[in-house]
């Protein structure tokens, strides 16, 4: 699964956004620090590692994990 950064949206942008209704029911947008109440675990790490690593080229994750020192 890829997270990619899409950016900062304008006002216009979020409200010129139609949702496919076969595949979704609504969208919201989220503080970090609330992706832990929105998401199961492990996508609330990925998310939250990915949210970290803006600016830095990206990041790599096992499971929504930094993967161990082998």
């Amino acid at each position: 699964m890829f997270v990619f950064d899409g950016g900062v949206l304008t006002a216009d942008q979020i409200a010129a956004m139609r949702l496919c209704p076969d595949e979704l029911d609504g969208f919201e947008f989220v503080e970090p620090e609330r992706l832990g109440e929105v998401l199961i675990p492990r996508l609330a790490r990925r998310v939250t590692a990915a949210v970290a690593a803006i600016g830095q080229g990206g990041v790599y994750l096992e499971d929504g994990a930094a993967p161990s020192n082998r």
